[in-house]
């Protein structure tokens, strides 16, 4: 299971930094960075998909949006190519001629519906992924606890 071969890459970092060189008079410590690196790399290597597709979501609804924005200035183009809007200030506020009204509402109401599903899409892919990172979140602090009372030690981890 990941959550074990990332438990086991912490447990090699924290022996790097136990097996470092206290410098006198200071709280810093020398460490193989060479090897403290290798393991960094490999921890991202087990970073679970979900995290890593965070990006990608958010990149697909700011698409998905902007496709919605998009499809409205359509519609509200092809609607004053038709001569149906008289003025052009933000929907809602449209001055529209008495026979394109319902129209004019309905492209009003379809631009709305992409912007909401886009959202509702946006909103859910978001919450899923929430959901996902609490659980790594839950695994990755009793990883550490477990660590902490292997070692002997409470609170957080020394620096």
């Amino acid at each position: 299971m990941i959550i074990i071969d990332i438990l086991q890459l912490i447990d090699q970092l924290e022996d790097q930094l136990n097996d470092g060189w206290r410098i006198p008079l200071t709280s810093s410590l020398a460490v193989n960075e060479a090897e403290c690196l290798r393991i960094i790399d490999q921890l991202r290597a087990w970073l679970p998909e979900e995290v890593k597709q965070a990006r990608e979501i958010k990149q697909e609804r700011d698409r998905i949006i902007g496709e919605a924005e998009k499809e409205a200035e359509r519609i509200l183009a092809e609607a004053h190519s038709r001569g149906l809007v008289v003025s052009d200030r933000p929907a809602g506020s449209l001055g529209v001629v008495s026979g394109g009204q319902a129209a004019l509402a309905a492209a009003e109401r379809e631009a709305r519906a992409l912007r909401e599903g886009a959202e509702l899409y946006a909103r859910d892919s978001l919450e899923r992924l929430r959901q996902q990172l609490e659980s790594l979140l839950r695994q990755v602090l009793a990883g550490i606890a477990h660590l902490d009372s292997k070692s002997g030690r409470s609170g957080p981890p020394r620096r």
